[in-house]
C-alpha cells in the first residue's frame, strides 16, 4: 500500500518490515498535515491545509488517513476561539472531491481552481449561516486565494522532491531549496505558537544557514527570501526580520566551504545586530555543532544541477511581481493599511536590487568594465547636548554597498530622552530600509506611516537626508521639515532650503529633492534646527541663517571635524545665556 504525501510502497516480507526512508516520509507527512492545518496567516486565514490535502491526495490516495490529523489540528484552533469553520469545511470538501475523482487526470491549475473555489464557497456559506457576512473581506479573500494557489504548487513540488532523487536532479538548486524552505517555514508557523515565535525564527535561521553554507550565495538568497516571506505573511516576524533572513542567507552563501565555526560566529552577530539575538545565537550554535556526515548526506540528497541559475532570477522576478501587486492592492484606500503597501513596494525594490546584484556578479565582463569610484567622501560630526546629557538629535553616516554615501540627520520633537528616542527611531529605520534596497521615497513614506501609527501621542521628527554617489559626484538632498544645508565651494557658500512639514503629521507626505553636482574640495554642512535658530530672530519672526553662511565662509580648514566643531562652538556663543537647543552638525569633504 501507499502512505503519506509521497507515492511510496510499504515492503512486505515474512512480516511487516518498514524501510527507514518510508517511515521517515510517513512521519514527515503526518507532522506536515498537523502543522499546515494550524498555520495561520497574519489576516486570520488558514489556507495551507486546503492546498496540502489537495497535493497529498494527488500523490497518494492513502493520504486520506492524513485528514483526521489535519482536522484534529483545526479542532484545537477552533477550541482556542479561531473562526475557521469555513476553511475546515473546505479541507474536507477538497479531500473528498479529489478522492472521488481520483481516476480523472486533472491539470495542476484545475486542482488549484477547485481548491480556491471550495475555500471561497465554504467561507461565504459559513458567514451566511452564522450571520457573520459583515466579516467577509474581499482583500483578505484575495490574499487567501493567492496563498492557496502558491502553497499548492509548493507542496506538490515538495512531494516530488521528497520521493524522487531523479526529480531533484532535474531542477535547479534554487528551485529545490526555495521549495524546501517555504514548506519548512509553513510547518514551523503551524507548529510553533506565535507567542514563542523566537523558536520558529531560530529554526528558520538554522535552515537558511545550512542551505546557504552548503550550496552558495544564490541558494542562500533564494531560501532566505522564501522563508522570510512566509514568516512575514504568517505574522511571525516584523519587516526587520526579513532583513535578518536575507543577511544571514547571503552571509552563509559567502562562507560556503570556509570554516564552519567562523561562519557561525559571523552569522550569529549579523542576526543579533538586526535585533534577533536569541534566535540567531541558538541557530548558530546548532549549526556549529552540526556533524559533517549530515552535510554530506544533504549534498547527496540535494544532488542538484547548478546549470540553471536563470531559474533563480525568474523566481525572484516573480517575487518582485507579487510584491508589486500586493503593494497596489493595499494602496487602494488611505488608512493604516498604507504602511503595508509601502512595505510591499519596498520589498519589490529590494528583490529588484537582488536580481541586479546577481546579474552583475555573474557577469565577469561587467565586473571588469564597471566604473571605479571617482570621488571619496570624508565625514565628521559634532554635537551639543542641552538636557540630560542626551541629544534629541540623531544622525548616521555610512557607505552603502553600491558606492553611495548616506547621511541622515533627524531632530526629534522636544529635548532629552523622549526626543532622542523619536529621532533615533527615525534614523535607524531609514538607514535599515535604504541599506536593504528600499528607494528613498518609499523609505520615507514607510517611516511616516510608522510614526503615524506608533501611538496615540504625537511623534514628530524632522528628516534631513543626503545621498552622495562616489561614481558620478552627484548629491541628492531630501528635506522633511529640516534646516538648510550649506555647500561651500572655495570661498562661496550656497544655502539649500526646502519647505515641508516634519514626519508623522500628515499621511499624504510631500517628498521633494534637490540634486547638486559636486567637485573635489567641496564641503557639505548639514545642521539641526538648534544651530540655525541660535541667532536671534529677525523682525519678521524668521530665524536668520546669514550668520551661519558667513561663519562657514570664514572657516579655512578643510578638515570635516574642525569645521563641525567650530560651527557648534559659534552656535553656543550665539545663544549666550538663553536656553540652548540640541545642536548637531555633519560636515562632509569631497575628495
Amino acid at each position: 500500500m501507499k502512505v503519506g504525501i509521497g507515492s511510496i510502497a510499504l515492503k512486505k516480507d515474512t512480516g511487516m518490515s518498514w524501510d527507514k526512508t518510508i517511515l521517515a516520509t510517513a512521519v514527515i507527512a503526518v507532522i506536515a498535515a498537523f502543522a499546515t492545518a494550524g498555520a495561520e496567516t497574519a489576516g486570520g486565514a488558514y489556507p495551507f491545509a486546503i492546498a496540502y490535502m489537495a497535493a497529498a491526495i494527488k500523490h497518494s490516495r492513502m493520504s486520506i488517513y492524513l485528514l483526521p490529523i489535519a482536522l484534529g489540528a483545526i479542532a484545537v484552533r477552533i477550541a482556542a476561539g479561531a473562526q475557521i469553520i469555513g476553511d475546515a469545511s473546505a479541507v474536507i470538501l477538497v479531500t473528498v472531491v479529489f478522492l472521488v475523482t481520483g481516476k480523472i487526470k486533472f491539470e495542476n491549475w484545475h486542482r488549484v481552481l477547485i481548491c480556491v473555489s471550495s475555500a471561497v464557497i465554504c467561507n461565504v456559506l459559513y458567514f451566511l449561516a452564522a450571520d457573520l457576512l459583515y466579516r467577509f473581506n474581499l482583500k483578505q479573500t484575495i490574499f487567501e486565494v493567492a496563498a492557496i494557489a502558491i502553497s499548492y504548487f509548493i507542496f506538490d513540488k515538495a512531494a516530488e522532491i521528497l520521493t524522487s532523487r531523479e526529480k531533484v536532479a532535474e531542477e535547479s538548486k534554487e528551485i529545490v531549496i526555495t521549495t524546501a524552505c517555504v514548506a519548512i517555514a509553513i510547518v514551523l508557523c503551524g507548529l510553533v505558537p506565535i507567542s514563542v515565535n523566537e523558536v520558529a525564527m531560530g529554526a528558520g535561521f538554522f535552515v537558511v544557514m545550512v542551505f546557504g553554507y552548503r550550496f552558495g550565495v544564490s541558494a542562500g538568497i533564494a531560501g532566505s527570501a522564501a522563508t522570510a516571506l512566509v514568516f512575514y505573511f504568517c505574522g511571525m516576524t516584523e519587516i526587520i526580520g526579513i532583513y535578518a533572513f536575507l543577511a544571514i542567507g547571503l552571509g552563509a552563501g559567502i562562507f560556503k566551504g570556509l570554516n564552519k565555526y567562523t561562519a557561525s560566529l559571523v552569522l550569529a552577530s549579523v542576526g543579533a545586530l538586526l535585533g534577533n539575538i536569541f534566535p540567531a545565537l541558538g541557530a548558530a550554535a546548532v549549526f556549529a555543532a552540526l556533524p559533517e556526515k549530515w552535510a554530506s548526506r544533504l549534498d547527496e540528497k540535494f544532488a542538484i544541477s547548478s546549470a540553471k541559475g536563470e531559474e533563480c532570477l525568474e523566481t525572484l522576478k516573480r517575487y518582485k511581481k507579487c510584491f508589486a501587486s500586493l503593494g497596489k492592492l493595499y494602496s487602494i484606500e488611505k488608512s493604516s493599511r498604507s504602511i503595508i503597501s509601502y512595505q510591499f513596494r519596498g520589498m519589490e525594490q529590494t528583490v529588484d536590487k537582488m536580481v541586479s546584484d546577481i546579474i552583475a556578479s555573474e557577469s565577469e565582463l561587467q565586473a571588469v568594465t564597471e566604473a571605479s569610484p571617482r570621488y571619496k567622501a570624508q565625514a565628521a560630526a559634532a554635537t551639543y547636548f542641552s538636557k540630560e546629557s542626551v541629544s534629541g538629535d540623531s544622525y548616521s553616516c555610512r557607505r552603502l554597498d553600491d558606492g553611495r554615501h548616506l547621511f541622515i540627520l533627524s531632530d526629534g520633537m522636544g529635548k532629552g530622552t523622549a526626543a532622542a528616542a523619536e529621532s533615533g527611531l527615525a534614523v535607524r529605520t531609514l538607514s535599515d530600509l535604504i541599506e536593504a534596497g528600499f528607494e528613498i521615497e518609499t523609505s520615507l513614506r514607510t517611516l511616516n506611516s510608522i510614526l503615524l501609527l506608533k501611538s496615540e501621542d504625537e511623534i514628530f521628527s524632522t528628516i534631513d537626508i543626503g545621498v552622495f554617489d562616489e561614481k558620478t559626484g552627484r548629491l541628492k538632498l531630501y528635506k522633511i521639515g529640516a534646516a538648510s544645508t550649506f555647500i561651500k565651494r572655495k570661498n562661496t557658500v550656497k544655502s539649500i532650503k526646502m519647505a515641508a512639514l516634519p514626519m508623522g503629521i500628515i499621511d499624504d507626505l510631500r517628498i521633494d529633492f534637490v540634486t547638486v553636482k559636486l567637485r573635489p574640495s567641496d564641503q557639505i554642512i548639514m545642521v539641526s534646527d538648534g544651530v540655525t535658530d541660535s541667532m536671534k530672530q529677525s523682525r519678521d519672526g524668521e530665524a536668520s541663517t546669514g550668520w551661519l553662511t558667513s561663519a562657514i565662509a570664514s572657516i579655512n580648514s578643510k578638515d570635516p571635524q574642525t569645521m563641525a566643531d567650530l560651527i557648534v562652538n559659534r552656535a553656543v556663543e550665539n545663544y549666550g545665556l538663553r536656553e540652548k537647543d540640541d545642536l548637531t552638525v555633519i560636515s562632509i569633504l569631497i575628495k
